[in-house]
């Protein structure tokens, strides 16, 4: 089968000029600005690792988003969130384990406070994560969950909770 394109010179302003307009049309439809959502987590054990997927969820269910990501962030720096299995509750106390393990409380560190094991251990674990959101639910694999981790508990933290629209 043969195929018959036309061709439309157009000059390189011409073609500049629609780019432009293109794009001042763009900005007029999406919107842009962030909504901030937060929660408090309650620890009651110096480290203690709290499911709060369910939480991350509902936060983006009210949202509206339909296609883009999540960001779920943890504002301090003795705490972290990760994605892992959720299934089975022994693989959350391995890696409470584990993190007590490689990095123990010890009087060791210089940092007068006393909890120089938390910050590695926050700095270690991480205090975000981005999930994408397809057909407005994250896209976690089977057996995936979203945990908070507190290392200098027990505290009342913070989570902040950041949908993020996609094109």
């Amino acid at each position: 089968m043969t195929r018959i394109f036309y061709h439309k010179t157009v000059s390189l302003w011409q073609a500049i000029d629609r780019r432009v307009r293109f794009c001042d049309n763009m900005r007029r439809k999406v919107r842009w600005g962030f909504v901030v959502n937060s929660f408090e987590v309650r620890t009651v054990r110096p480290i203690q690792t709290i499911d709060i997927t369910e939480r991350v969820a509902e936060v983006l269910t009210g949202s509206g988003i339909d296609q883009g990501a999540v960001l779920v962030w943890c504002p301090h720096t003795t705490a972290g969130i990760f994605c892992n299995e959720g299934a089975d509750p022994d693989v959350v106390r391995d890696v409470e384990s584990t993190l007590e393990r490689i990095y123990p409380f010890c009087t060791e560190y210089l940092h007068a406070e006393g909890n120089s094991h938390a910050h590695v251990r926050s700095i270690m674990m991480g205090n975000s994560l981005t999930i994408p959101v397809v057909g407005g639910k994250m896209s976690l694999g089977t057996w995936q969950h979203v945990f908070f981790a507190e290392f200098d508990g027990p505290r009342t933290r913070q989570v902040w909770v950041q949908p993020l629209r996609g094109l």
